[in-house]
């Protein structure tokens, strides 16, 4: 399988051409995280983590802060036909450094 083109993910977020689950918009909202944060961070931020071999499909975590720059967040999007956000979570402070 071709390595994940990243930037390709980070066009279909420019465009507005991506998919959000269920899972993913329900974590945003028990964490106070906006759409408009995930997109930054996917944007803005770097990618830390990829599985090619992820099934059904390759994903990739972007690690980035949200648009205030206040919180880092973590974020788990799949390459499909077409990118999907997964789910959004705060990382753990003791694995991972809330600062660049």
């Amino acid at each position: 399988m071709p390595d994940v083109d990243f930037e390709a993910i980070r066009a279909t977020i420019r465009s507005g051409d991506y998919e959000v689950s269920a899972h993913a918009y329900q974590r945003m909202r028990q964490r106070g995280i906006l759409l408009r944060d995930v997109e930054n961070a996917i944007l803005e931020g770097e990618i830390i983590e990829r599985d090619e071999k992820a099934a059904p499909f390759p994903k990739s975590i972007f690690w980035g802060f949200t648009e205030q720059k206040v919180e880092s967040i973590h974020v788990v999007c799949s390459v499909a036909p077409h990118s999907k956000i997964v789910t959004i979570y705060f990382p753990d402070e003791d694995k991972w450094a809330r600062d660049r």
